[in-house]
């Protein structure tokens, strides 16, 4: 496996699967489809464009990446976040069916400065954040705004 900064060809991806993700959380399903989507795009981009966005990359060999329908490199695991101390704060992780239950989640938050131990601040929660452990998970959507840093989310 392959970390490494997200390219702008993988912004359609990412943002594509933050969107139809978060559309089963709970959080919005009272809304339409045509405001949701429309509104949650531009809190993806805006987040998208002051974070740190790492992709995982499946390798066949060292060096060659796979390749998908759209001959555009493969992403199995991506993570949008903002770095910091005690750890990361998490706007979205995304891990592709096929690539859950390997550590690829942990692989991406370590690389952002997470800990073992320590709880995760997430600023958005999806029903797969309900498996992830109790007290594991802080969801605090009000880091959303810029006021806030991951200084002040211990």
């Amino acid at each position: 496996m392959l970390i490494e900064p997200a390219e702008p060809t993988d912004r359609a991806f990412i943002a594509r699967t933050w969107a139809e993700a978060l559309r089963k959380s709970p959080l919005y399903s009272w809304a339409p489809s045509s405001v949701y989507f429309q509104r949650i795009a531009r809190r993806i981009d805006r987040l998208l464009d002051k974070s740190t966005v790492l992709v995982v990359r499946p390798s066949i060999d060292p060096g060659i990446l796979m390749l998908d329908d759209g001959d555009e490199k493969l992403v199995s695991a991506w993570i949008c976040a903002e770095p910091g101390s005690p750890g990361p704060l998490v706007h979205f992780l995304f891990v592709k069916q096929g690539y859950r239950r390997m550590g690829l989640a942990r692989t991406l938050l370590r690389k952002l400065g997470w800990a073992p131990g320590r709880p995760i601040v997430c600023t958005a929660w999806t029903p797969v954040c309900e498996s992830v452990g109790r007290y594991r998970l802080l969801f605090m959507p009000s880091f959303l705004e810029d006021k806030h840093s991951t200084a002040t989310a211990a």
